[in-house]
């Protein structure tokens, strides 16, 4: 038995069987159209090899097309997650800027130290007193006595640490 275009695990045999040489050169003189069929029916039984690699290629396609789906669809995911971030950004610097808008464009701040070692041993005095009734206003008392009084939008007092001013502040920093 001879077979055609066999590959391993494949029996497909020819429409014919040759039985000696002679009818081997006879089987080549037939006409093209009978090497024709046979090749057609190794295809439909999946023994040829042209066959076999439609058959692989076909859920590699499968995938291919799979992917192109996916990317496509997750190229559309970034672009509207991007313009999602575009416009929160967009928000975030807007408002702060209003906040400080509706509190006033200046604001003025004053941060009054404590006394140092170095003045408390010297025996000085803060000639800043706070008024507690007056929560953003500072008297200066003058070495004559005499007194000056200031407003500000925020007073930061002598044991208000480095926290509190950050809190306050780091609104209109961001702005």
């Amino acid at each position: 038995n001879v077979q055609h275009g066999s590959s391993p695990g494949c029996n497909a045999k020819s429409s014919y069987e040759l039985k000696n040489k002679d009818d081997a050169e006879d089987a080549e003189e037939q006409p093209n159209s009978l090497k024709s069929a046979s090749l057609a029916l190794e295809e439909v039984e999946g023994c040829h090899p042209a066959a076999k690699v439609r058959q692989m290629k076909q859920p590699v396609h499968a995938m291919e097309v799979a992917f192109q789906n996916f990317k496509k669809s997750s190229q559309e995911d970034y672009e509207i997650l991007k313009n999602r971030l575009d416009l929160e950004c967009a928000e975030r610097r807007r408002l702060p800027n209003e906040l400080i808008e509706l509190k006033g464009n200046i604001r003025v701040l004053c941060r009054c130290r404590p006394l140092n070692r170095d003045e408390i041993a010297r025996g000085l005095t803060s000639v800043v007193d706070f008024d507690s009734s007056l929560e953003n206003e500072l008297k200066i008392v003058g070495a004559d006595s005499s007194e000056k009084r200031f407003k500000f939008d925020h007073i930061f007092r002598p044991e208000d640490n480095q926290e509190a001013v950050f809190e306050q502040t780091s609104p209109l920093v961001v702005s």
